[in-house]
């Protein structure tokens, strides 16, 4: 029964960007990279998880080449 509680309020706790966060692990994501003028310069689609840094910096493995991917500026990361 306490089991059942502890988990019960873990789930509770969670935020809902908490839930997201970790329901996101291992799907692919879009990533557009924008210029300042707010086009999209390039688009890839990554085959799992995407990290970036607190610097701006986001590093994926592209799904079309199968290559690291190393962006840095106006960025904006979806899953897909």
């Amino acid at each position: 029964m306490k089991r059942y509680l502890l988990i019960a309020l873990i789930a509770v706790a969670c935020t809902d960007t908490e839930i997201a966060r970790r329901t996101a692990l291992g799907s692919a994501h879009i990533i557009k990279l924008y210029a300042a003028d707010g086009h999209v310069i390039q688009e890839w689609e990554s085959t799992g998880k995407v990290l970036c840094t607190e610097g701006g910096i986001c590093d994926f493995k592209d799904a079309r080449t199968g290559k690291l991917v190393r962006t840095t500026g106006d960025i904006v990361v979806t899953v897909k």
